[in-house]
């Protein structure tokens, strides 16, 4: 598709965490103090608390992230403008 790209969508919980767990992970997932997180690592877009879209061929990096961390999640194939500008209004 001209102008997409498959990637997954992924849906994921945190509430099996301690806090302590669940800021440890969070530092892991986004990154602290300008070390880089998986995030960027694996070039996903965090579009809302829990859900980030990852290019696919990254996907399994993000599953074995989720397993180390033990982290319950839901995923969907999608395709996706592979612009990072916010949806415009028509």
């Amino acid at each position: 598709m001209d102008g997409f790209e498959k990637g997954v969508l992924v849906k994921f919980s945190t509430r099996q965490l301690s806090p302590t767990q669940r800021v440890k992970f969070h530092y892991a997932f986004k990154g602290r103090n300008g070390s880089t997180g998986i995030l960027d690592t694996l070039n996903a877009q965090h579009i809302a608390p829990s859900v980030v879209i990852i290019p696919s061929d990254h996907y399994s990096q993000l599953k074995e992230f989720f397993t180390y961390w033990n982290i319950d999640y839901q995923s969907k194939v999608i395709y996706h403008s592979n612009d990072r500008e916010e949806p415009h209004e028509a």
